[in-house]
């Protein structure tokens, strides 16, 4: 998900413009949640920070998620940044420790996962944003 901070902001538009649940048509509930992360994701890049948390969020909310095991972890972890990147450290502080229960307990992350966990740990340790 890093990649997108280094794209140019046309190429972030051109991705929320084409990548939405009305563009793709029916989605199953893991479609859903991968258009929700790769949106707000872009959004977290532009600087839209609410708009990435209510992307973000609305994946917690998604029912019968078959294969995207990696879903609602990587979004308590992007809500996390973003909230970080806009100032409010505690509140990325409570996103990043229900990131590390669901890691934890309920959902085995890819190790890019976990490195992002500990980079956001790391950053809230040191007091950055």
């Amino acid at each position: 998900w890093d990649n997108f901070t280094y794209l140019e902001e046309a190429s972030l538009e051109k991705v929320l413009d084409e990548v939405s649940a009305e563009s793709l048509g029916p989605s199953t509930p893991d479609e859903m949640a991968l258009i929700m992360l790769v949106r707000g994701a872009a959004k977290r890049a532009l600087g839209d920070y609410e708009g990435s948390i209510a992307e973000l969020g609305s994946i917690k909310d998604i029912k019968n998620l078959r294969s995207d095991g990696y879903a609602i972890p990587l979004a308590y972890v992007e809500i996390a940044l973003s909230l970080m990147e806009s100032g409010n450290r505690k509140e990325a502080l409570d996103e990043y420790k229900q990131a590390m229960e669901l890691t934890h307990e309920k959902y085995a992350l890819r190790k890019s996962i976990q490195l992002r966990l500990s980079k956001l740990k790391l950053d809230l340790d040191r007091g950055r944003h």
